[in-house]
């Protein structure tokens, strides 16, 4: 294996879910339209994916309303959570900013 395909093979996994940019779309597809090793691991990672997603099944409501239920419900302030020099800042400003995203899952859950 070549430094150049354990480059691609990082990069596989972002190309199968379109997370790159043209340019390294182009490079992948150059590559892998001459490299076996690397179609055979795109083809593998592929199959992992889709059996994966096979896997998923959906949450029940009474288990999506019970977890939603458990979150907690106060509100920080931003500047409160960016003067906290909490370990924690990284996922409090996290669930500041999803606030208003599970606020409205909510409303359309209960209006199911």
């Amino acid at each position: 294996m070549t430094d150049l395909c354990e480059h691609i093979e990082e990069l596989l996994m972002d190309y199968i879910n379109r997370n790159l940019t043209k340019e390294e779309n182009s490079r992948i597809i150059l590559h892998l339209s001459s490299c076996k090793s690397c179609q055979k691991e795109m083809a593998e990672l592929i199959l992992l994916k889709k059996q994966l997603q096979l896997s998923m099944s959906e949450v029940p409501k009474d288990v999506r309303d019970s977890a939603y239920a458990k979150l907690p419900q106060k509100s920080r302030d931003l500047e409160d959570i960016l003067q906290s020099k909490s370990p924690f800042m990284a996922f409090e400003l996290l669930d500041y900013t999803l606030a208003p995203v599970k606020q409205t899952i909510r409303l359309a859950l209960q209006g199911l």
